[in-house]
């Protein structure tokens, strides 16, 4: 067989894998995104290597990241949003500090970790996959509610935050340094950053900055863009034209809008990902925007969400796991994981098992921290496996516990003071439940 009709074949089994095994998953009542990461772990170069080209992959899967995050924050509102916003900081605030504190606590009491390896490990377990939680609220029906506004608002702060301790990392291991990868054995040179400051104070401190200024700059274009568009649709030529016509009007402006604001974040030094939400934000009042979306999205944004939980199962060092170490040790730092973020619920008593269990998963941000750790030997390889061991663990079961916590919930009545995902935008609405 020919070299091209092999990798046709190799693309073409990853297709059917992750369709296929994630039909499976849902079957047995566990979500599909487990099944892809599944996927991508086996089919990866981590274990069979059966995926062509796995870094351009990898990059559709950040494509789909993309979409994931600008479709999160097409249901929030900005009014919403500003009411939101105190409360969801505190637990990405708390989301954020918790792992770093605990596993710096904890792991330096024994002989294996250093103080250093205590506090990266809990760096790499900081952030709360963005992508993840809104496939979560995606996939329950929940985007659209006041909960799973909550949830995804609280993630994308979350998200920000673990930046910032991401370019501490950054600090602490230098620019231009010789990299190997832990999967392909590969070496390369880190990237030096876009401007400013690699070193010192300055470079912990630019991106909490430029993350403040870009959010207030980008919230103002949010307000500003309603009446924009309501201008844009009455102005000629758009007054005349289809409404189906109208709909690709506003998805090419909202792509467009996005994608700016993507490039301006990265080049910011604060996460890409925000410029993501924020471009989706600014639509979200615009009452032709969603249905636009679900008229012309559904289908591409499946398929290339599936690739980027794949690609969360590329960047895992499956060889690296099986130690007896890393499989004991890994079990402590999963549960540090898990607590620490189903702590952050307590904000939120009424329903703090499930902003608790939502804030668990994580994603790509995560591994690429232990890696970047571990390539610069910031860290030895069994820290560097059992972080790895305590990211996958809770990616894995944080949509399996929401998904049983959300039906329990719907089981429940009102007077348990339960709200249902299906009604709690009702009820939010009646003042039976406040965020």
């Amino acid at each position: 067989m020919a070299y091209v009709e092999l990798q046709l074949l190799q693309l073409a089994l990853l297709a059917v894998s992750l369709f296929l095994i994630g039909k499976l998953f849902e079957k047995i009542g566990w979500p599909a995104l487990v099944a892809e990461i599944v996927v991508g772990m086996i089919l990866g170069p981590g274990m069979l290597d059966w995926v062509p080209y796995h870094d351009a992959m990898a990059l559709l899967g950040q494509i789909g990241l993309v979409f994931l995050v600008l479709e999160g924050g097409l249901h929030i509102e900005m009014s919403k949003l500003q009411k939101l916003g105190p409360k969801a900081f505190l637990v990405a605030f708390c989301g954020t500090s918790l792992p770093v504190l605990l596993s710096w606590g904890i792991l330096p009491r024994f002989n294996e970790f250093s103080t250093k390896e205590g506090l990266i490990a809990g760096t790499s377990l900081s952030s709360t996959a963005i992508g993840m939680a809104a496939k979560m609220m995606q996939d329950n029906k929940m985007l659209d509610t006041l909960l799973g506004q909550f949830i995804v608002s609280a993630a994308m702060i979350d998200d920000v935050l673990s930046l910032i301790l991401l370019a501490m990392i950054g600090n602490a291991s230098g620019s231009n340094s010789a990299t190997v990868d832990p999967i392909t054995n590969t070496t390369s040179e880190t990237k030096e950053i876009l401007w400013g400051p690699s070193k010192g104070t300055w470079a912990v401190v630019l991106p909490l900055l430029s993350s403040i200024i870009f959010i207030g700059v980008t919230s103002a274009i949010a307000l500003l863009t309603p009446s924009l568009m309501t201008a844009l649709r009455q102005s000629s030529p758009f007054k005349t034209i289809s409404q189906n016509q109208w709909e690709k009007v506003v998805l090419f402006l909202l792509f467009a809008l996005t994608a700016a604001l993507t490039a301006v974040a990265w080049g910011a030094r604060t996460t890409f990902l925000l410029g993501a939400f924020m471009g989706g934000v600014s639509f979200s009042s615009i009452s032709d925007a969603v249905p636009a979306w679900e008229a012309h999205m559904p289908a591409v944004s499946f398929w290339m969400s599936k690739l980027f939980f794949a690609s969360i199962g590329f960047a895992v060092p499956v060889s690296e796991l099986f130690d007896a170490k890393a499989l004991y040790f890994g079990l402590l730092l999963t549960a540090i994981a898990v607590a620490s973020k189903v702590l952050t619920g307590v904000f939120d008593w009424p329903n703090k098992w499930v902003i608790g269990w939502a804030m668990v998963g994580r994603g790509e941000l995560g591994f690429v921290m232990a890696q970047e750790a571990f390539t610069t030997n910031l860290t030895d390889k069994l820290a560097f496996s059992i972080t790895v061991w305590a990211l996958l663990i809770s990616t894995l079961v944080s949509p399996i516990v929401f998904r049983k916590l959300l039906q329990r919930a719907e089981e429940l009545s009102l007077d348990n003071n339960v709200v249902s995902a299906r009604d709690v935008e009702t009820r939010l609405g009646k003042g039976k439940q406040q965020i």
